[in-house]
């Protein structure tokens, strides 16, 4: 169970409403005072939601210490696009606390708050305004209690039926399958708070289509201390993209050990692979005091974006979609239409095919696929490619794209894009490093000058390991696979010209190349000196059958394909 506490603060004309700290955990005596904020949190409204008419929120379940200080945090969402605005607006300079007091001393407390973000239409200044949202509390369920498969966090949505007092009268599940729920729902709703519609300036009865978050039962448990930063390396942007100006988001995962070291930082998620190694390098150069569990230094494996702008000049992204207009969506299945088009958070660059170098092939290819309401991409078809293997380049690396999905009546929907990319060798956008080519060159002319792993001072150490992405595009009997990747790692670590050696099926290979291709090895040495080396890399693919959506084995009308779609646009 959870305590649910009304908590409202600053109601005036602002976007977005931040509720004070509210009690979480009723498994323990409440505090005589809670934690309140001394710096309160301040949230930007996200552009992709100033038009829709849709309110939307989200829920911050925190954890604090005797000091102050968050030692875990959690954040639930009603719309997707809400999860970068808080996160900006939850870093550590950005939000601070006083903390809970319980006989007059400081004390460790969960609690839980609310930033609502109001559309347009529903601002106190109009005399025609829909119903605004001043106040929530979570819903809470047991997973036992949802329809087969659902699980939280989920977002369903329903109809409220307001008074003129913005007080709520009834409400309609849009799916029946969560009317079971009403007693745990309604439990919550008699809590939340309305500004009530209004016409002509006047207060009147109105209709509000809502989402619901559903949070799964809080179980109080002592949490660790986490990592704490000592020393922050500042990631430079990077030369080669100066001429670009473009911006840069790099979620990071990594490992603090025991000795507050950084260990297998690896990229999450980048909305620019430019900025991708910059990252990385910064980081390995941060030092950590190291988590505890019950005072003892423990491993904690941790999440931390790092972001590039141009001298302070928040620029551009690498990669947008482009919306199709009102005629052309006129042309897609209905369910194939959105008011926001899906936004890319993730994307990789694809790996010119190593067998293609010994041609100097140019050539392009182009993909059709779908982006699921999860922002997931859920089937790939390639439309066309001037050779097989820069359409099996170009699905390894779309396939491990992410988004922010398209948006339809303020709910994620299906969306179906289409993206052309071009495969140079050599030249101002070539699509291989002027290291590949030289590696490539030295391969060629003097393979000798390449030693075997068996020859090295001591066995290859990885610094960075990305894991491949299960193929998708595979057929559908395919549940598990390998492949064998061949690669070159240079005297600074890096690994160069990856190409399959063997595999299961083709996918299997060139998604193990995509991964490999971003792996960071320590300067391989022979007899004390840099060299570069040959070796050999096994992959195995395993696919649980949980995490296979339907759409993920869909295909793809060509009718469909061949109508105007929004195409992914890069520079």
């Amino acid at each position: 169970m959870v305590y649910v506490v009304l908590a409202i603060s600053r109601l005036a004309a602002q976007d977005v409403i931040v509720t004070d700290p509210a009690w979480r955990d009723s498994e323990s005596p409440a505090a005589d005072a809670l934690p309140q904020f001394t710096k309160r949190p301040k949230p930007d409204f996200p552009d992709e939601l100033k038009n829709p008419e849709q309110i939307a929120y989200a829920i911050v379940w925190e954890t604090i210490d005797e000091n102050g200080k968050r030692v875990h945090s959690e954040r639930v969402f009603s719309n997707p696009y809400l999860e970068n605005a808080t996160a900006a607006a939850m870093s550590v300079d950005q939000v601070k606390y006083a903390p809970a007091v319980r006989g007059g001393k400081a004390v460790m407390a969960s609690c839980w708050f609310a930033c609502i973000f109001n559309p347009h239409s529903a601002s106190p200044k109009k005399n025609e305004a829909t119903p605004r949202l001043l106040a929530v509390a979570p819903i809470v369920v047991r997973v036992k209690e949802l329809p087969a498969g659902a699980k939280t966090p989920l977002v369903i949505w329903a109809k409220l039926s307001l008074d003129e007092k913005g007080q709520i009268q009834n409400y309609v599940f849009d799916d029946p399958a969560y009317e079971k729920l009403r007693p745990q729902v309604g439990g919550s709703l008699h809590l939340w708070r309305f500004a009530p519609a209004r016409r002509n300036g006047l207060a009147v009865a109105a209709e509000s289509h809502v989402p619901l978050i559903l949070n799964q039962a809080y179980s109080p448990k002592t949490p660790g201390i986490p990592p704490k930063v000592l020393h922050r390396e500042r990631a430079e942007y990077p030369r080669a993209m100066l001429n670009s100006r473009l911006r840069g988001e790099v979620l990071l995962e990594f490992v603090v050990d025991k000795n507050g070291l950084v260990k297998n930082p690896v990229v999450k998620q980048s909305n620019n692979p430019g900025f991708d190694e910059a990252a990385i390098e910064a980081l390995t150069k941060w030092k950590f005091e190291p988590g505890s569990v019950g005072g003892e230094p423990v491993n904690a494996k941790m999440q931390l974006p790092i972001i590039f702008e141009f001298e302070g000049i928040s620029g551009r992204d690498f990669a947008t979609v482009e919306k199709a207009s009102k005629k052309d969506q006129a042309k897609l299945p209905e369910e194939l239409r959105y008011d926001i088009a899906p936004k890319p958070k993730g994307v990789l660059i694809p790996i010119y095919p190593y067998p293609l170098l010994h041609d100097k092939a140019n050539g392009k290819a182009v993909l059709a696929f779908l982006v699921d309401a999860d922002g997931r991409v859920a089937n790939v078809k390639v439309v066309e490619a001037t050779k097989p293997e820069f359409g099996l380049a170009m699905v390894a690396a779309v396939e491990a794209f992410n988004f922010l999905p398209a948006m339809k009546d303020g709910k994620p929907t299906v969306a179906l894009l289409k993206m052309e990319q071009e495969f140079n060798f050599g030249g101002f956008r070539s699509s291989v490093s002027d290291d590949d080519l030289y590696l490539f060159a030295k391969e060629t002319k003097h393979p000798e000058k390449i030693i075997s792993a068996k020859k090295l001072d001591a066995p290859l150490k990885p610094i960075s390991q990305r894991s491949p992405v299960f193929p998708y595009s595979v057929k559908s009997d395919f549940d598990r696979g390998s492949a064998t990747i061949e690669i070159l790692v240079d005297e600074e670590g890096k690994v160069r010209l990856p190409r399959i050696t063997e595999a299961t099926a083709p996918a299997f290979g060139y998604a193990a190349i995509q991964a490999v291709n971003d792996w960071r090895f320590e300067p391989p040495k022979a007899n004390g000196k840099p060299a570069v080396v040959r070796a050999q890399v096994p992959f195995e693919f395993t696919l649980e059958a949980k995490s296979v959506k339907p759409a993920a084995r869909a295909t793809i009308d060509q009718a469909t394909i061949d109508s105007i779609v929004p195409e992914e646009k890069q520079p």
